[in-house]
């Protein structure tokens, strides 16, 4: 029965192609709650551990997933400084998988570029029927209501109780992926129009500004720049254009941060609940905070200790006497987070990983790896993301994946 059981496993171990399938769908999943992208990751964790059971030589050391795992080893040690151990080990348990997840793709085969484009196309196709879904919705809502606002921000994705910002993210990702693909049908076409089209009415400025980056490094990468132009940019600021002129929410909140008066808020003693905070001025009051942090409470080197910066900043806000919405905010920025809770050998380990994917993307010339980096890199300057599930289940996986691969073909290859 042994043997038996043996012979069984190691063949289906050997048979790869569950890999790439069950990261499609863990990503894909990440829109539907907690529960089930948290069994799926189990499910990876588990076929990782059968894997080196049956074949312990199957453990590949990879110093580039060591950094998530010694950032967790730094959260968890911080357990002895911090100022309310009841929450650090909160913390702990919540970002486990930055220990158990690169710790398993050790144990778990490479990837190529061909489970590159399974992935990828899974996550991208879910999230196209989540597109009809969500607009369906909105459609409904619009008809019971006749509120425009249903087409946007939030309320677009509310149904599954969703943020605008993290799905932004995930449809760029999805664009991205289209874009690059050598061969484009028109299908792709009209498939990267309708996330366009969803990624201005999710109305992220952040998202669409490094966007717009992106589609403009793609278009220098390749050498036949006016071919490119001709086929997909401009198509992409025709759609952009229609999108913008039919969301006045998106203008609205452009308009808004463009009044942003950065002078007075690093200026100003305190406040009242009825300061006009934009997203910007609320972001560097909190990095004001941070500074103040670092000054007052000596943080920089081992911060407050992990998830154990929220009583010092919540007291801030109230002291500083901004709307009572904000003293349960968070920093709202992954680097002034990470650096307040775990200090400079935290903030300095993150911001390794992140270096580190830029070097590596550029030296494979992927495209995809890129966009990926420097969307992450951006998104960190405006939210906490990896103190949110779908943002640390996202982050952690897809750097994984691009760290585990071999044999891997450039994605900007030059068009003649």
């Amino acid at each position: 029965m042994n043997a038996f059981t043996n012979i069984f496993f190691k063949n289906k171990l050997k048979r790869e192609n569950y890999l790439p399938i069950l990261l499609g769908c863990i990503l894909s999943s990440l829109m539907l709650g907690y529960a089930l992208s948290s069994i799926l990751v189990g499910a990876l964790v588990v076929s990782s551990i059968f894997r080196l059971f049956f074949n312990p030589s199957s453990f590949k050391f990879n110093y580039r997933l060591t950094l998530p795992i010694l950032l967790y080893v730094l959260f968890v040690v911080s357990m002895f400084w911090s100022v309310n151990k009841e929450l650090t080990l909160k913390g702990i348990g919540r970002t486990v998988t930055l220990f158990v997840i690169p710790l398993s793709f050790m144990c778990l085969p490479s990837l190529n570029s061909k489970d590159i484009t399974k992935i990828f196309k899974i996550f991208t196709v879910s999230n196209l029927i989540f597109c009809k879904f969500f607009l369906f919705y909105a459609i409904y809502r619009f008809i019971s209501t006749s509120n425009l606002a249903v087409f946007s921000y939030h309320e677009l994705v509310s149904i599954l109780d969703l943020n605008a910002i993290y799905v932004s993210v995930y449809f760029a990702l999805n664009l991205i992926y289209i874009i690059q693909k050598s061969k484009k049908s028109r299908f792709d076409i009209w498939v990267a129009i309708v996330f366009l089209g969803f990624i201005i009415l999710l109305s992220s400025k952040t998202i669409i500004a490094c966007l717009l980056i992106l589609l403009i490094i793609y278009s220098f990468l390749r050498s036949g720049f006016k071919k490119l132009f001709k086929k997909n940019i401009i198509v992409f600021i025709i759609s952009s254009l229609i999108f913008l002129l039919i969301s006045q929410h998106v203008v609205s909140r452009f308009i808004s941060e463009g009044n942003s008066n950065i002078e007075e808020v690093l200026a100003m003693k305190d406040t009242n609940h009825t300061y006009p905070w934009t997203g910007t001025t609320i972001r560097l009051l909190q990095l004001r905070f941070l500074h103040n942090q670092i000054q007052e409470d000596n943080i920089f080197i081992t911060g407050f200790g992990l998830f154990a910066s929220r009583e010092n900043l919540s007291n801030r806000h109230k002291s500083f006497g901004t709307y009572p919405g904000y003293h349960s905010y968070n920093y709202h920025n992954m680097y002034a987070q990470i650096l307040s809770e775990t200090g400079v050998l935290g903030f300095s380990i993150l911001f390794g990983i992140l270096l580190l994917n830029i070097v590596l993307s550029i030296q494979r010339k992927s495209y995809l790896f890129l966009s990926f980096s420097i969307i992450m890199t951006v998104w960190f300057l405006t939210e906490s993301v990896l103190w949110v599930q779908r943002g640390l289940f996202f982050f952690i996986i897809i750097h994984c994946i691009f760290n585990k691969l071999q044999n891997y073909n450039s994605d900007w290859k030059t068009e003649n």
